[in-house]
């Protein structure tokens, strides 16, 4: 992470899943976790 600043991620907890992103700008941390649902829509659906 030191060199791009910039991490991205997926994991699990409690059967939920989760994306993430970690990055380092001037100086200070920023974190982003996105809830993933568990459904996937059909393209008809969208």
């Amino acid at each position: 992470m030191e060199e791009a600043k910039n991490l991205d991620f997926s994991f699990s907890h409690d059967e939920r899943r989760f994306r993430c992103n970690i990055s380092y700008q001037m100086g200070h941390y920023m974190v982003v976790l996105r809830l993933l649902t568990a459904n996937i829509p059909d393209i008809e659906e969208l």
